[in-house]
């Protein structure tokens, strides 16, 4: 009866309804609805013989068992889960450089994008005409929609802090025509906790001691420790930006 099948089909609906909305643009028509029922209906019958009901039946399936295979599969997958993540850990030196070679690189996600972003100014050849600073939010921004030479260098959760580091790196090296700037809403909240920027601490505070003093100082390493700036300064930060855009 319904009954038995209630729950698997409870479980089996959801991910079904997700995906055909991201299929069809949450677009459902009447034909679409049918089917996803229908599918719910034979996948949840088809649980419940072949899952549900072996699992119940203790011959087949002691509490040790279940437990013991349990904890294995957990165990494998923590054990793969930190296998992949450590795959690309540290490598971004290296996946910048592929990609200075290649049109197109595939990646795993744990990258630091700032990292990346830093030695990607290093390593590209590109002469960009455009130049395009911002978080994630502008990261579709590139070559194919922009009908310019373009190098993207946004950050997820982009700070004040990163604007300025990552602006300064580029500069450095290349000349655009245009540099586009994304201006989220939290760029400016003198209040804002995200650290992440730390990264590119010491091109950040590079950055700040040339505007200050009017010197070209090449590389971090060439800073006296006393005259860097040690702690965030919200009012430099917005005066640093006006000045290159104004």
């Amino acid at each position: 009866g319904m009954g038995l099948i209630s729950y698997s089909a409870y479980l089996w609906h959801v991910p079904l309804l997700v995906f055909a909305r991201h299929q069809h643009y949450n677009e459902l028509s009447l034909s679409v609805t049918m089917t996803l029922i229908f599918c719910t209906f034979v996948f949840s019958y088809l649980t419940w013989k072949y899952v549900e009901n072996p699992f119940r039946n203790k011959k087949i399936f002691s509490r040790r068992s279940i437990f013991i295979s349990s904890l294995a599969g957990s165990l494998f997958f923590v054990a793969f889960g930190l296998f992949v993540s450590n795959i690309y850990k540290n490598n971004e030196s290296e996946m910048a450089y592929t990609l200075s070679q290649n049109p197109v690189m595939v990646t795993a996600s744990n990258v630091d994008e700032r990292l990346f972003v830093k030695f990607r100014t290093q390593f590209e050849n590109l002469d960009p005409d455009l130049l395009i600073i911002g978080s994630s939010r502008i990261m579709q921004i590139g070559n194919h929609n922009s009908k310019m030479n373009s190098l993207n260098l946004g950050v997820s959760g982009a700070s004040l802090e990163d604007h300025i580091a990552i602006l300064d790196l580029a500069t450095s090296k290349f000349n655009p025509k245009i540099i586009f700037i994304g201006a989220d809403p939290w760029l400016f909240n003198q209040n804002s906790n995200q650290l992440r920027w730390q990264v590119l601490r010491k091109e950040y505070e590079s950055a700040l001691y040339k505007f200050n003093k009017g010197n070209v100082v090449v590389g971090a390493q060439n800073l006296q420790a006393d005259k860097v700036l040690n702690k965030r300064d919200f009012s430099q930060n917005t005066r640093f930006l006006r000045g290159k855009y104004t």
